[in-house]
């Protein structure tokens, strides 16, 4: 994804392959860069949504930054692929699998995101 946002000109840091975690300075990074290492690549240079989704968190949590943006390249690929079901499934997986509602998903990525960035934004409300 680096060149979708032409990082040579615009210097916005982009982690999109390699460990979700390039540079890990706690246990926790660590341990997820160990488990990424673990899991199949089906795809060169495509890292499996869940790492990738442990890394935004992580970043939203400890670099609050004012923009984050997750590009998940499984269920990307899955589309791709046009296997449809499987690109359901990896786009369950952030709602445990559950196959009821796409929406629930969506819902646990935007409740993660918003308690994770809740103490800044407070933060910031009384700083106005």
């Amino acid at each position: 994804f680096p060149f979708i946002f032409n990082t040579d000109r615009s210097k916005l840091p982009v982690n999109a392959n390699g460990p979700p975690f390039p540079s890990p300075t706690t246990g926790q990074q660590r341990a997820t860069n160990r488990f990424t290492e673990w899991l199949p690549n089906h795809w060169a240079g495509v890292r499996l949504d869940a790492a990738t989704m442990a890394a935004a968190l992580d970043a939203l949590t400890t670099r609050q930054p004012r923009v984050l943006v997750v590009l998940l390249g499984e269920t990307d690929e899955r589309a791709h692929e046009r296997r449809y079901d499987l690109y359901l499934d990896a786009a369950h997986q952030a709602a445990k699998r559950n196959p009821k509602s796409i929406r629930r998903t969506l819902a646990l990525l935007v409740r993660e995101s918003w308690q994770s960035a809740r103490p800044s934004a407070a933060a910031a409300l009384r700083l106005k």
